[in-house]
C-alpha cells in the first residue's frame, strides 16, 4: 500500500470515530450547560445537573469525582480545541493560496489526524472513567438520560450536525 492511500485511510478511519462518537458528544453538551434552544442558563442546568445526580444516586464521593473529571477535561478539551482550530485555519490558507504547497498542507493533515485522534482518545477516557466511577445500575441510568437527551435534540431539529453531507 503506498503511503498517500495509508494517509488517507488513516485519516478517515479517525474521523470516522470522531463523528460516530455520539454519545460522548450528548454527554459533553449536557455538561456543558446547553440548553434546548441553544442557550446557555447556569441556574436551569445547575438544576437539572442537581435533578440528574439524584436521579442517578451518586454519593458524595461520587460526585466530586465527576466534578473534578469533568473541570479536567474541560481544560484539555480546549486546550486541543484551539489547537484544531488552529491547524483547520492554517489548511485552509494554504489551500487558498494561488501555488500549493503539497508537502505543507500534507504535514498540516497529518498533525490534524494526530489532533483528532487526541481528541477521539480523551473522549474514549472520559467514558471510561464514568464507567470506572458509576456502578453498573448508574451507568446504565446514565447511558438512557443521555439517549433521552440525544432523541430529545433530534426531536427537536437541533442537534449539532457533524459535517457537510455526512448523516448520523
Amino acid at each position: 500500500m503506498n503511503m498517500k492511500f495509508k494517509q488517507i485511510l488513516i485519516s478517515a478511519a479517525v474521523t470516522l470515530m470522531v463523528f460516530s462518537s455520539g454519545t460522548a458528544y450528548a454527554w459533553l453538551a449536557y455538561s456543558h450547560g446547553q440548553e434546548k434552544d441553544g442557550e446557555r442558563s447556569g441556574e436551569k442546568m445547575e438544576e437539572k445537573r442537581e435533578k440528574f445526580i439524584k436521579e442517578l444516586g451518586l454519593t458524595p464521593e461520587q460526585e466530586e469525582q465527576i466534578k473534578n473529571l469533568r473541570k479536567e477535561k474541560k481544560e484539555k478539551r480546549g486546550e486541543l480545541w484551539i489547537k484544531i482550530q488552529a491547524q483547520r485555519l492554517e489548511l485552509k490558507e494554504e489551500l487558498e493560496k494561488p501555488t500549493t504547497d503539497r508537502a505543507r498542507i500534507d504535514s498540516i493533515v497529518a498533525e490534524l489526524n494526530v489532533l483528532m485522534a487526541e481528541k477521539l482518545e480523551q473522549r474514549v477516557e472520559g467514558i471510561l472513567l464514568m464507567k470506572e466511577t458509576l456502578t453498573p445500575e448508574q451507568y446504565g441510568k446514565f447511558k438512557k438520560k443521555i439517549e433521552e437527551c440525544k432523541d430529545e435534540a433530534r426531536h427537536d431539529g437541533k442537534e449539532k450536525k457533524r459535517g457537510r453531507g455526512l448523516k448520523r
